[in-house]
């Protein structure tokens, strides 16, 4: 009995720690860190290209155009909570080295847009709240 008592205290001690260090998240609570700074908007054929900065880093976030069915445009020199994803993501690739070449500083978006690196800029990113220019509150977590 004593050695039961023992071990479900550790247990519950376990899963406490465990739930305390995780970030919980919501609509309203977004981390802090993940606030980007828009400061110039591209586009190419059928793509934007926003660059925002963050800690003095400037990120390009590639959105392909679509209609503005949301009424929330984002604008130069505001603020906005972006989840970045790298671009290309080979995240969901069994073995992420699979036609990955860290020297390769192009890609093609479709059959008539490249989109290249560029010196200053951390990389290529896309982000799932951002819909042409149209910001979709709520999506940064998802």
């Amino acid at each position: 009995m004593k050695n039961f008592l023992v071990l479900s205290s550790i247990i519950v001690l376990f899963y406490n720690c465990k739930t305390l260090n995780k970030p919980q998240y919501t609509k309203e609570t977004i981390e802090p860190s993940d606030t980007y700074t828009i400061t110039k908007i591209d586009s190419l054929n059928a793509f934007y290209f926003v660059y925002c900065t963050k800690n003095k880093l400037t990120y390009k976030i590639i959105s392909k155009k679509e209609p503005n069915k949301y009424n929330s445009k984002v604008e130069i020199n505001k603020s906005y909570h972006f989840t970045l994803i790298n671009f290309p993501d080979f995240s969901k690739n069994e073995n992420p080295l699979t036609g990955f070449n860290p020297l390769v500083n192009c890609f093609m978006l479709d059959k008539n847009t490249e989109v290249c690196k560029e010196k200053n800029i951390v990389g290529l990113y896309t982000t799932k709240n951002l819909k042409g220019l149209s910001y979709l509150e709520g999506k940064e977590k998802q």
